[in-house]
């Protein structure tokens, strides 16, 4: 079973779980990754103090929240710094305190890490004190050995439909493709002073570098998605693109080559539905963007080789 097909259904169980289930995913995720990890259950009117699982010998505690719906910050915060006095009223000696939040992968609202750091800084005995979402739970996962991984994922089906694309290449431009940000935005720095050089070697029209200029501008969306994945994805991304590109035709036009590399990494599944297909084209050619500035894929005129004729 791939890395891919194992860390996307632990992302599904994510996304289902709420409450109560995300507990649970929790405590087994945090079992089998942390060792002396203590899952703690409410007792009673005893309830839980604040605490639902802990590391004594690092005095290390942890509070959950997996809102129903999507969260409100203020709510957020609330639960963040009312929980930590509860916890400090039980345990005055902690050290480190985390507040655990199934954002879903929209990423932890600014006033919930805005309310950990003065929390932090008002308690000066405080070590860490952060939030975890999950991006980082799903790091967590994906560094576990694959036996435990499908322990905790549970029963997997017995094939997995030829339709989808489930390399690492086709994660990343499914997440892009799914990505709320206007993707052809013009809103970075400026490119890099060989880029315009680059693209004049490569013998692209005037069309094609606008377009992959318009694109480049964008292409720290990628970084944006990789920052949450191990580092060896970068390099089977590239590995994958430059194969791609490798096989095109070697007797067609510059231009030509670089749309069918385009048209190459979108998924057939993606190709059955116009917005789908339109979103996927844009993703494909932000990571074409990304690899082509960074030298990956393409030519390079720093290199031995001859110049594509225009």
């Amino acid at each position: 079973m791939s890395a891919f097909v194992l860390s996307t259904y632990f992302q599904l169980r994510l996304h289902r779980s709420n409450g109560n289930q995300f507990q649970d995913l929790f405590n087994e995720l945090m079992t089998r990754s942390q060792g002396g990890y203590v899952a703690v259950k409410p007792w009673g009117s005893h309830g839980d103090r604040g605490n639902d699982g802990y590391v004594p010998a690092e005095l290390r505690f942890f509070q959950l929240y997996a809102p129903s719906s999507e969260a409100n910050p203020v709510t957020s915060c609330s639960k963040a710094v009312g929980d930590f006095s509860k916890l400090e009223e039980a345990y005055p000696n902690l050290k480190h305190y985390h507040f655990v939040m199934n954002d879903k992968f929209q990423g932890i609202p600014a006033p919930v890490a805005e309310s950990l750091v003065k929390l932090k800084q008002d308690k000066s005995t405080l070590g860490d004190c952060s939030p975890i979402g999950a991006y980082e739970l799903r790091s967590r996962f994906e560094a576990l050995s694959q036996e435990q991984q499908i322990l905790i994922v549970g029963d997997l089906p017995a094939f997995i439909p030829k339709q989808l694309d489930l390399s690492i290449l086709g994660a990343i431009l499914k997440e892009l493709a799914d990505n709320d940000d206007d993707l052809v935005h013009l809103d970075r720095i400026d490119l890099p002073a060989e880029f315009d050089a680059k693209a004049a070697f490569n013998g692209f029209s005037d069309a094609v570098k606008s377009r992959l200029t318009q694109y480049a501008r964008r292409s720290h969306l990628v970084d944006k998605m990789l920052s949450h994945r191990d580092s060896s994805w970068l390099q089977s991304i590239s590995e994958e693109v430059k194969q791609r590109y490798t096989g095109t035709p070697k007797g067609a036009t510059p231009d030509e080559r670089f749309w069918l590399l385009s048209e190459s990494l979108i998924p057939e599944f993606a190709k059955a539905h116009a917005h789908t297909l339109k979103a996927f084209r844009e993703a494909s050619l932000l990571v074409i963007a990304k690899y082509f500035e960074a030298c990956d894929v393409f030519e390079n005129p720093n290199s031995t080789a001859a110049p594509k004729a225009h």
